[in-house]
């Protein structure tokens, strides 16, 4: 386990993933200071929020900070390339997403669900059905609670982590590895962050190059891009589709069907989806394969579905009016969502 008492430790950025990796160090008896280009004035939020005495450089970063450290935590909003974080590496001092921090202090199986689009969706719906089926589950990551958060939480040994992950967050991972790794789909997002979609498409990549033989790779067999990774990943590969599979999760004849090891079962049939929409049936597509390589039977898993209407701001159905039907999709952050 990381040993952090008595270790300085320089936390950058102190949004929500900041405070959290803050806080968690200081449980850990690290001496923490925390840098963030907003000044004072505009952080009194999190400030307040911190759970001990921290050490703080705001409304700049300043290159002494990052070099009089013995270790770097990044908040996933700070670029891995500003110019002190380089110098400190140049240094050899270690930089660790908080992400990482987080997945240190946690002691369960973990599920990894990154993508441009549909994250949140099948994030959640993979939680409802270990729900469904009685299996202790928590769902965090970008969908709203850093792994540092939880770990503070001391969730109950062999709690599965159902954790959604963005290109941030996953671009400097080391060690972090997810026994189950979801890749829904690939298209252009985050260039201003990102120097090419190249590089965007190797942040998404590193799920798959942390994982074992042992471990399972579900794959998006209809997405030119997350297909193209099936050769490359270290895991057992298991796709979804819309279309037949020999093996894994796929429709035929208006009926979702598991192929793994051999069987084949019927889960469900597509009409029984509620939300809406090509994309949402693949998210389910993609759910449904990460709850069969866990081994949730299949009426939780289904029921699941059949209850699930979906997650705020995401095609959220808001009213009908004069034979119209208003949607609020006020998440979609690029062209394809």
């Amino acid at each position: 386990m990381l040993q952090l008492r008595d270790k300085k430790v320089l936390v950058a950025g102190l949004a929500r993933s900041g405070v959290a990796a803050a806080n968690l160090l200081l449980s850990r008896g690290a001496q923490v200071r925390v840098t963030d280009l907003k000044p004072a004035d505009q952080l009194q939020e999190q400030l307040s929020r911190l759970q001990g005495k921290v050490d703080t450089t705001l409304g700049e970063h300043r290159v002494a900070d990052f070099l009089n450290t013995d270790l770097i935590v990044l908040s996933p909003g700070i670029p891995k390339d500003i110019r002190p974080l380089e110098r400190a590496r140049s240094e050899g001092i270690a930089v660790l997403p908080e992400l990482e921090l987080g997945f240190h202090f946690l002691d369960g199986p973990v599920i990894g669900v990154t993508g441009s689009n549909g994250k949140t969706t099948t994030t959640t719906l993979i939680g409802k059905m270990f729900e469904s089926a009685g299996t202790a589950v928590t769902v965090a990551g970008n969908i709203g609670t850093p792994l540092s958060e939880i770990a503070l939480g001391h969730p109950a040994v062999g709690t599965t982590l159902v954790v959604e992950l963005s290109s941030f967050q996953l671009e400097m991972i080391q060690q972090f590895k997810a026994e189950i790794a979801l890749v829904l789909n690939i298209s252009p997002d985050h260039l201003d962050r990102h120097e090419s979609l190249a590089s965007y498409v190797a942040a998404k990549r590193q799920i798959l190059l942390t994982q074992g033989a042992a471990d399972w790779a579900i794959l998006n067999a209809d997405d030119e891009v997350t297909s193209a990774m099936m050769s490359e990943a270290r895991a057992r590969v298991f796709p979804f589709s819309r279309h037949p599979l020999e093996m894994g999760v796929c429709v035929e004849d208006g009926q979702i069907l598991a192929k793994l090891e051999g069987r084949q079962e019927t889960l469900l049939e597509v009409s029984e989806i509620v939300i809406r929409g090509r994309h949402n049936l693949e998210n389910v597509l993609a759910a449904a394969a990460a709850a069969c390589v866990s081994g949730i039977p299949r009426d939780a898993l289904s029921q699941a579905v059949r209850d699930f209407k979906g997650v705020e701001h995401r095609l959220e159905k808001v009213a009908g009016v004069n034979g119209v039907v208003y949607y609020n999709d006020s998440k979609a952050t690029n062209v394809e969502s």
